[in-house]
């Protein structure tokens, strides 16, 4: 992942699990990031919620919110 200068960055370090509020930020992420286009997301850490995170980012990447709506309620 390349930063410029301009960049602000919300880093999470930790276990990659649900009751961390993970499912909570991503389904916010796409509205922050409207708000604040120099917005960066870096999460480092592993966890049972790691596939679920990885299934909402690609479908957030491929500008299909239906789909990460979907993937967000299966929990």
């Amino acid at each position: 992942m390349h930063f410029e200068e301009t960049d602000e960055v919300i880093l999470y370090v930790g276990a990659l699990i649900d009751n961390k509020g993970m499912g909570e930020l991503l389904a916010i992420a796409p509205k922050l990031i409207s708000l604040r286009p120099t917005l960066k997301f870096v999460f480092c850490g592993s966890g049972p919620y790691r596939e679920h995170m990885h299934q909402l980012l690609f479908a957030y990447q491929d500008g299909d919110f239906e789909r990460a709506k979907l993937i967000s309620q299966a929990g």
